[in-house]
């Protein structure tokens, strides 16, 4: 469901009691709706996600859409053909060294992943122009437009956001607010909204690892020697 930034705006005027936009003006909160959907992105990927058919580039390496800020899963060569297994490179490297130069394929066996380089997958086989993916990736919030005016009126378009996450977002822009007045009296409101955020958003380093395509793989951490081979 499509969230409307206004009705968010209009929450967020419900809680702080500034029904005219005195305290925080509509850009304001905008800017800070703007710097938590990012935040957000950060802590949870999967709040942000595409599932599409990747067309894979002529080769080993392949780099992930524009817009794209992380691989989540691939979960076969096209939209319902043979199904892709992650491998750690390690254990490919050192069973196949020369698995680089091997001949390109349009079918994917299997698929590499380092979170350190989150925009870029390698494929065994290198991939030919015809082969496609099905996958999942994390995407980047499209900004909320800038208001015109100072208040309500003026707010235009929607969260990025699904509803899931409108909640968390929303004591995020709060906890920003009332840092703004913690030199009258807020700073505890301010402590509250930014821990109500993060227990909603659960942020732990284990929320961003579940994300990796490297956790599920039955390859992972062990592959057995047929596994670089293609299986019938």
């Amino acid at each position: 469901m499509t969230y409307a930034a206004s009705e968010f705006v209009q929450r967020f005027m419900d809680a702080t009691a500034d029904p005219t936009n005195v305290r925080w003006t509509a850009p304001e909160v905008i800017r800070y709706a703007n710097d938590g959907q990012r935040d957000i992105a950060m802590h949870r990927p999967d709040a942000f996600t595409t599932n599409e058919i990747f067309t894979c580039a002529s080769g080993a390496k392949q780099t992930l859409p524009a817009g794209a800020t992380k691989l989540i899963s691939i979960f076969s060569n096209g939209a319902a053909g043979r199904v892709v297994t992650p491998i750690k490179r390690e254990m490919l490297d050192a069973s196949t060294p020369l698995w680089p130069a091997t001949t390109a394929s349009a079918t994917i066996y299997h698929t590499m992943y380092d979170e350190r380089d989150p925009l870029v997958f390698y494929t065994y086989p290198p991939a030919t122009t015809a082969a496609t993916l099905r996958m999942q990736y994390a995407i980047a919030p499209t900004d909320i437009p800038t208001p015109t005016t100072n208040f309500l009126a003026g707010v235009t378009g929607n969260l990025s956001v699904g509803d899931l996450f409108v909640n968390a977002l929303l004591d995020y822009v709060l906890f920003r607010a009332y840092s703004k007045e913690a030199e009258v009296g807020n700073p505890e409101r301010a402590n509250q909204a930014l821990a109500r955020y993060a227990g909603s958003l659960g942020i732990e380093i284990r929320a961003t690892l579940a994300m990796s395509p490297n956790q599920n793989s039955p390859l992972n951490p062990a592959m057995p020697a047929s596994a670089t081979k293609p299986m019938s």
